[in-house]
């Protein structure tokens, strides 16, 4: 949901001046290996923060969405407000497919196989990336650093270059060579804050949902799914008509066996 502006702390510029102070180490070290920087962008309020904050720190990126099962009304807020944004669209099968493939079971918060097929495909893994990615997001992300390579093996391979991040912003396990989360210690306040400040455009989807992404999530509370199931029902028929199916398939089986 948007808060008020009159709700918002300050915003630090100090907090602005270290975000792009990050993006502009970053942007020296993939210089340095010869890798064009990728800004991951969804359309949702952080990856719109670094976006803007990569423009101010004056370096050469690339910004690609990987469009998936978001709402008509955040593919239309991208194409009109970010139109250098690149669309990318790739996945073997589709959603309904992808649910007979696991026998049937949809994706759970423990088991989000959907997040693995489409949002996370190795097809489209770049290798120096920006995301809005926070540590307040969730306990999973909690973690995470400003600045991570993909093993220990690369990071020592290129101590020197990489001591230009004190070893409390240095990780591993990117799924990237390597990756920059410039506002990884941001709150949800200081996202807001500087969006005000800069007076960046907002997604309406904000009008009355707290994250922008896929419709229905296994992740995401039961309120804000039925929201958008009762939005778009051919949702709900889809999987209704995906289960019987599947239902029918298994008693099928039964009757044979």
């Amino acid at each position: 949901m948007i808060p008020k502006l009159t709700e918002m702390p300050m915003f630090a510029d100090e907090m602005e001046a270290k975000a792009i102070e990050r993006i502009r180490k970053f942007d020296s070290i993939a210089q340095a290996l010869g890798f064009q920087i990728v800004v991951g962008f969804s359309g949702g309020k952080d990856s719109q923060v670094v976006y803007d904050l990569c423009e101010r720190a004056n370096i050469s990126f690339t910004a690609y969405y990987n469009e998936c099962f978001e709402s008509p009304t955040t593919k239309r807020f991208i194409a009109e407000n970010y139109p250098k944004v690149i669309k990318r669209r790739y996945y073997k099968i589709g959603f309904l497919q992808n649910i007979e493939k696991h026998k049937g079971l949809l994706p759970t918060p423990l088991f989000a196989y959907c997040c693995e097929n489409y949002k996370h495909n190795p097809q489209y893994v770049d290798n120096a990336v920006v995301t809005g990615v926070r540590a307040y997001e969730s306990l999973k992300r909690r973690g995470r650093k400003a600045f991570e390579v993909k093993n220990k093996t690369f990071l020592r391979k290129n101590k020197e270059l990489f001591d230009v991040f004190t070893d409390k912003c240095k990780g591993i396990g990117s799924a990237s060579t390597i990756s920059l989360k410039p506002i990884v210690d941001w709150t949800d306040d200081d996202v807001w804050s500087y969006i005000f400040r800069h007076n960046l455009p907002i997604n309406p989807e904000y009008h009355y949902m707290n994250r922008v992404g896929c419709m229905i999530c296994c992740k995401a509370d039961i309120t804000r799914n039925a929201f958008y199931l009762k939005k778009y029902p051919k949702l709900i028929d889809a999987v209704i008509r995906e289960r019987e199916r599947e239902e029918n398939l298994c008693a099928t089986r039964r009757q044979i066996g």
